[in-house]
């Protein structure tokens, strides 16, 4: 009796020995490949601020000298304006398009013949106080005004970025200039408006359009010239 005791122990004693060997086995004794990756990342900042001010260029009185007849803004001789103030700031981790559009329009009256384009008025590009360019219309003629336009737009660009590379985009209508990466966007300009009634006096070249005969005949007109300006600045990333 004692006998069948011991070995049934003995039995159980067998087979929680296989059972433990096995656990042992399976944690202890296998092979594992393997290979872990981990990574993290942030939004890259854009932070750009452009701020584009210029809804009182023209004015309906321009002190006790010229003085509008009714409500509308006017431009004479003498008067003069800020068509706008331009601040740009940021530092942007991606690479980035600047681009400047001005849209100058002149009336078909702002003209002396058939086709011939007149535009007395210079305008002035500045850089905080450092005028960076002065545009205006170097001849009467055709087509002379769109050609102010892009000359306008690549100083106002210029005066943004501090390059004088502007490309125009196909119509013709715009330029830009392109910032890697990381550039800070510092820039604070103006663009400003005068129409001189004596140009030689403040250093006019000889060839800026600037006649006594032309401004009387335009200001006599009976559909007097209207001029619009309009100046939209983009900050765009480039992918």
């Amino acid at each position: 009796m004692l006998k069948n005791k011991y070995i049934k122990l003995a039995s159980i004693l067998l087979i929680l020995c296989l059972i433990t060997s096995c656990v042992i086995s399976g944690t202890l004794a296998k092979y594992t490949t393997g290979g872990t990756a981990t990574d993290s990342a942030r939004v890259a900042k854009w932070g750009v601020n452009v701020s584009v001010v210029g809804d009182n260029a023209f004015k309906t009185a321009y002190g006790t000298t010229v003085v509008s007849s009714d409500t509308d803004s006017v431009v004479a001789p003498g008067t003069k304006g800020t068509l706008a103030t331009v601040t740009v700031s940021g530092q942007p981790e991606v690479k980035v398009n600047y681009a400047v559009n001005v849209d100058l329009e002149l009336t078909d009256s702002w003209s002396v013949g058939a086709g011939m384009d007149y535009c007395p008025i210079v305008f002035t590009v500045k850089s905080g106080s450092s005028v960076v360019a002065t545009v205006y219309m170097k001849s009467v003629g055709e087509n002379k005004n769109s050609a102010l336009e892009l000359e306008l737009e690549k100083a106002i660009i210029n005066a943004l970025t501090g390059e004088n590379t502007a490309t125009a985009d196909g119509t013709g209508s715009q330029h830009s200039v392109e910032k890697n990466a990381g550039t800070s966007l510092s820039s604070d300009i103006t663009v400003e408006w005068e129409w001189h009634y004596d140009g030689e006096s403040v250093g006019l070249p000889a060839d800026a359009v600037n006649k006594d005969e032309y401004d009387t005949y335009i200001g006599s007109l009976p559909t007097a010239p209207t001029i619009f300006f309009s100046l939209e600045i983009f900050v765009t990333q480039i992918v």
